[in-house]
């Protein structure tokens, strides 16, 4: 529980930098999850996903998104490295999805 809660208000600092150089939050987003760790281990793709579960509330806290109803997730990169961590690559949708 420690760790999803330090993902999603890490996720939410960060997405308040970001809110405060948009005019408005985003409606609908691609998100590219870029996964990095130091072992060589099968992942399975869909847990990858499941995991990024607070980071997306921690966009939507932090004023990025306005909601995670129009989220589109692009399949996850599994990069080994010498260190382990998360990169989210955000992008407006085309269109956006406006109101």
């Amino acid at each position: 529980r420690r760790a999803v809660k330090q993902l999603r208000d890490t996720t939410s600092l960060a997405a308040e930098i970001v809110a405060a150089t948009m005019d408005e939050p985003w409606h609908a987003v691609n998100i590219q999850a870029n996964y990095y760790y130091t072992c060589r281990r099968r992942r399975d793709p869909d847990n990858l996903i499941a995991m990024l579960k607070p980071a997306i509330d921690g966009l939507v806290v932090g004023g990025v998104l306005v909601d995670d109803d129009q989220v589109t997730y692009r399949p996850p990169a599994v990069i080994i490295d010498n260190f382990s961590g998360l990169e989210l690559v955000v992008s407006p949708t085309p269109g956006g999805g406006q109101d």
